[in-house]
């Protein structure tokens, strides 16, 4: 979920903070590169006047499955001004590295795992043209994901009476079956 808002004027200048923040509600399975930032029309921005932060929940593992640590961590941001290829700002932003959930090799028991995402950065937008009423801002979440190839197969296996259907999905190579429910009118 990625929310923006901002602020009422600042005082004594033709400028608003504009506000940004983003929280995982399904946790990321694969990390990588990320990037967080906000963007406006009719404002713009200076790295000087902008700040981040990126927190999640580290629960460290003992060899025996019990929690030896948990605890919010927080790693501060440094946004900077991204910029079209004519060199206009277009915003200001940050990117992270998500760190995944380990396992041990030996075990498969969880070593570490990462959790409760969440960022936040704030950046002071300086009014380009008093002329223009209302503008819009926006804040942008970019994740990184890792495609792979697999063979995708879906069936469904009708019993005696031929109403009650189930499905059974099979991806490769990591030869993972799920099985769902379905549901099937009869057509009269």
């Amino acid at each position: 979920v990625v929310t923006s808002s901002k602020s009422t004027p600042v005082d004594g200048q033709n400028a608003y903070f504009i506000q940004g923040s983003f929280t995982w509600l399904t946790e990321p399975k694969l990390g990588g590169k990320e990037f967080f930032g906000l963007g406006s029309t009719n404002c713009t921005f200076a790295s000087k006047d902008a700040n981040g932060y990126v927190s999640w929940r580290r629960k460290e593992y003992n060899n025996n499955g019990t929690v030896a640590s948990n605890k919010v961590e927080k790693l501060t941001q440094n946004p900077k001004l991204k910029t079209d290829k004519d060199g206009q700002v277009q915003g200001v932003g940050y990117e992270f590295s998500i760190p995944i959930t380990r396992y041990s090799s030996t075990t498969g028991r969880k070593v570490v795992e990462y959790s409760e995402w969440y960022g936040y950065i704030s950046a002071k937008g300086v009014i380009g043209s008093t002329q223009v009423g209302s503008f819009y801002n926006s804040a942008t979440y970019l994740h990184q994901t890792i495609v792979t190839q697999s063979t995708i197969t879906f069936q469904l296996i009708f019993d005696r009476s031929g109403l009650h259907p189930s499905a059974i999905y099979t991806a490769t190579p990591e030869k993972a079956y799920v099985s769902l429910p379905v549901s099937v009118q009869q057509l009269k």
